[in-house]
């Protein structure tokens, strides 16, 4: 579970899909720089990615909550926000 510090001062990265279309967050990242990405699973390739805090994610979508841990480099999907995480 995210830490309130962090829900109230962690920036992460997501797309206007999510953000502004309430599209359900299909894929996310913890990039090896510790950065987060939280998308909808469309390519967003050359897009520029909203930066939000984290509890914004959150609200959207509490379930990415079970991914607090989520390692470095590792990275999670699911097919529609009704199916179980996959990591790899």
């Amino acid at each position: 579970m995210y830490t309130y510090e962090e829900l109230e001062t962690v920036y992460v990265f997501t797309c206007e899909d999510v953000l502004y279309y309430s599209e359900p967050i299909l894929y996310i990242y913890h990039a090896d720089d510790g950065n987060w990405l939280y998308l909808c699973g469309r390519n967003h390739a050359g897009e520029d990615a909203p930066c939000v805090f984290l509890k914004v994610i959150v609200r959207i979508d509490p379930s990415v909550a079970l991914l607090a841990d989520l390692p470095l480099g590792k990275q999670a999907k699911r097919a529609s926000k009704n199916d179980p995480w996959e990591i790899f």
